[in-house]
C-alpha cells in the first residue's frame, strides 16, 4: 500500500476552526478556593456529528484577569484537577484539555462521534504507530483538532493576554502540533515527549543503521512525529525529560531541540531518578519558565551549560561552560556502557575546581566501559535548573589503568549518590508526588538512601558492578520502627524479568543494622531460589513506613 507523506504544512494548513467557539458548562464547583468549570466546547463536525470537548477551566476565586495556559493533557489518564489547580492558585487562567476520550475512571472526558472512535485512546493504545492510509485518519489528527478549538476557546476567554501551552506525555505531540500553527503562543513546555516515536527501540548511541521504515512509518515520522514540527515552532520551548522513561526516548531530546531556529530560546532540562513522570522540582523548574515569558516582555532566559570532555592522566575531564548569573550549583553526571536509557544508571563527577563562569570536573571511568554518556545540570538561585546537551564518549581501554569491578553500590559518602536510584512514577500514582530518592540523617548522625515509593538501581547492569557467584550482597539498615525490608535482585530471562526477593524483619530501634543477603536467601513468589547472578537487571528496596539504606555493596 502506498502511503502519502505529508508535511506539517499541509496537514494543518487549511485547518479551520468555527469562531467564536460554542461551549456550555456541565459541571461546576470550587476547591481551595479555585472555580473549577468542567465545560463542553463544539469541536470539530465529522459526518453531520461534531466532537464534543471536555475542557476544565480554572481559575482563582478573585481572578482579575492574566496570562493562560492551555494543558493538552496525557490522553491515557482524566484531566488533572491538580494541576489545574496548582498553576490557577499561581494567577493563571487555565484549560486542561481531554484528548483520551472515553475512560472508566472519570464520565467528564471528551466524546468522539463514532465514525472516528480510534480518536478514543482506549481504541487506539495498542496501535498508536499506525496510519490507515493517511494521518488524517488517526488519533493523533483528532487530537490536534481537539487543541486547535480549546485555544480558539481559551483565547475568548483570556482576551489579549499571554497563552502558554503545556503538553503532558502523548498529549504533548498534539501540543507541537499547535505551537507550530499557533505562532503567536508565549510559551511551550513539553512533558517527556520531544518526538521520535517511531524510533523507539533503536537507540541513538549503539551506532546502528537507520531502520528500513515502512511507508506506513515514514507517514508518520513526516506528518505527526513532533520533531516534524519543531522547525515551525516560534515559541520559547522547554522540554522536561525524565531520563529513564522507556516509552519517550530522552537521548533524542537534543535532536528536536537542534531543529528549532536559534532564534527561538529553547532549552532542556532531564529529570534524574524517574522513570516517568515529573517531580515536584521539574513542577517547579516548569513556573519559573511559564512566568518569565508570560508575564514579562523578555525574548530568552538562562542559557544552556555547554560541555566538552577529555582524557588526561588514566581520567576523564569534563569543562563545562555555565550562565554565571544568580548560578547556585552546577553538577556533572554520567554513565557508563548502557546504550538503552531505560537501563542506565547516572552518577556524579568530581568538581576540581568552579568559577564564575565555568566549572570543571573529573571522573575515572572503568576500562571496559566502551563508552560514556554525560551531562552537566546547572542550578540557580531563582529555582530554574537546566541541562547541557547529552555528550557521547567513546572509552578505549589502553589510556585508561585496568582497575576491578565496583564493590560498592551505594554509599552516602560519595557526592550526589541519590542519583543511582530511581522511582518508578507512571503518572497514574500521583501527578505531582515527589517520590525522588532523598538523603535523610538516621541514628549517629549517619546519613542513608530513602524513597516513600520502591528504591531501584539498574547500577547491577553494568560489568563494572556484576558480582562474583559467591558474592554476598551487604548494607546497613534503619527503620525506627519494626517492619520488613524487601530486598528484590530483578533478572532477564527469555521470558521477561524474574524477581527474587529476600526479606530482613527489623525490630526498629534507633540503631543501624547489618544486613548480610547470600544468594540462597532470594526468592521468586513461588519459592525458588536464585541460582546465579548472571543477567541481573536492578536492585530494589522497599518497607512499610520510612526507612534508611546505605553502604551497600558486594563482598
Amino acid at each position: 500500500m502506498s502511503v502519502n507523506i505529508l508535511t506539517p504544512t499541509n496537514i494543518w494548513g487549511n485547518f479551520y476552526t468555527e469562531v467564536p467557539v460554542k461551549a456550555k458548562t456541565a459541571v461546576q464547583k470550587t476547591i481551595d478556593g479555585v472555580m473549577l468549570s468542567y465545560v463542553k466546547i463544539a469541536g470539530r463536525e465529522v459526518n453531520g456529528e461534531r466532537v464534543e470537548v471536555m475542557a476544565l477551566l480554572s481559575k482563582k476565586e478573585n481572578f482579575k484577569g492574566g496570562p493562560a495556559i492551555l494543558v493538552s493533557s496525557n490522553p491515557e489518564l482524566p484531566i488533572s484537577e491538580e494541576l489545574a489547580i496548582k498553576f490557577a492558585k499561581e494567577g493563571y487562567l487555565v484549560l486542561s484539555v481531554d484528548l483520551g476520550g472515553q475512560n472508566e475512571e472519570s464520565k467528564l472526558y471528551t466524546v468522539y462521534p463514532k465514525s472516528i472512535s480510534y480518536a478514543n485512546f482506549v481504541e487506539s493504545k495498542n496501535n498508536l504507530l499506525g496510519v490507515n492510509g493517511s494521518v488524517k485518519n488517526t488519533c493523533w489528527y483528532e487530537w490536534g483538532a481537539v487543541l486547535f478549538y480549546a485555544y480558539e476557546y481559551l483565547r475568548e476567554q483570556c482576551g489579549k493576554s499571554r497563552i502558554g501551552v503545556v503538553g503532558v506525555k502523548h498529549g504533548a505531540n498534539a501540543a507541537w502540533c499547535l505551537a507550530a500553527n499557533k505562532q503567536e503562543i508565549s510559551a511551550c513546555v513539553f512533558l517527556n515527549n520531544a518526538g521520535w516515536l517511531a524510533y523507539k527501540g533503536v537507540y541513538k548511541y549503539a551506532n546502528t543503521l537507520e531502520p528500513d521504515f515502512s511507508d506506513e512509518a515514514c507517514a508518520f515520522i513526516a506528518g505527526i512525529d513532533s520533531q516534524a514540527y519543531a522547525n515551525h515552532v516560534k515559541s520559547p520551548t522547554l522540554i522536561l525529560s525524565a531520563l529513564l522513561d522507556s516509552e519517550f526516548d530522552p537521548d533524542r531530546a537534543d535532536d528536536t531541540i537542534a531543529r528549532i531556529s536559534k532564534d527561538v530560546y529553547s532549552c532542556i532540562d532531564f529529570t534524574l531518578s524517574y522513570e516517568s513522570g515529573i517531580s515536584q522540582s521539574a513542577y517547579n523548574n516548569m513556573l519559573v519558565f511559564l512566568n518569565n515569558f508570560l508575564r514579562t516582555t523578555r525574548k530568552t532566559f538562562i542559557k544552556e551549560p555547554k560541555i566538552s570532555a577529555t582524557v588526561k592522566n588514566g581520567e576523564i575531564v569534563i569543562n563545562t561552560e555555565f550562565d554565571g548569573k544568580n548560578v547556585k550549583d552546577v553538577v556533572v553526571y554520567f554513565s557508563e556502557e548502557i546504550d538503552n536509557p531505560f537501563e542506565r544508571t547516572f552518577e556524579s563527577a568530581k568538581k576540581v575546581c568552579i568559577k564564575e563562569k565555568e566549572a570543571t570536573f573529573t571522573f575515572k571511568p572503568y576500562a571496559y566501559s566502551k563508552s560514556v554518556l554525560i551531562f552537566a545540570k546547572a542550578f540557580y538561585e531563582n529555582g530554574f535548573s537546566i541541562s547541557s546537551n547529552l555528550l557521547s564518549k567513546k572509552i578505549n581501554a589502553e589510556d585508561f589503568m585496568p582497575s576491578n569491578k565496583s564493590k560498592i553500590i551505594f554509599s552516602t559518602r560519595e557526592e550526589n549518590s541519590e542519583s543511582i536510584f530511581s522511582v518508578s512514577n507512571n503518572l497514574d500514582i500521583d501527578f505531582l508526588a515527589s517520590y525522588a530518592p532523598v538523603i535523610k540523617k538516621g541514628p549517629m548522625d549517619i546519613m542513608g538512601a530513602y524513597s516513600s515509593h520502591k528504591l531501584t538501581t539498574k547500577k547491577v547492569l553494568t560489568s563494572k558492578n556484576t558480582p562474583s557467584e559467591d558474592a554476598m550482597l551487604i548494607l546497613d539498615f534503619y527503620s525506627k520502627e519494626h517492619t520488613i525490608l524487601n530486598v528484590t535482585l530483578s533478572v532477564k530471562t527469555e521470558f521477561g524479568i524474574t524477581d527474587y526477593t529476600a526479606y530482613y524483619k527489623s525490630n526498629g530501634g534507633n540503631v543501624w543494622c547489618s544486613v548480610r543477603l547470600g544468594m540462597e536467601k532470594f526468592k521468586t513468589a513461588e519459592g525458588r531460589i536464585l541460582k546465579s547472578y548472571e543477567n541481573l537487571y536492578s536492585l530494589s528496596f522497599s518497607a512499610e513506613g520510612e526507612y534508611l539504606v546505605n553502604n551497600i555493596l558486594w563482598v
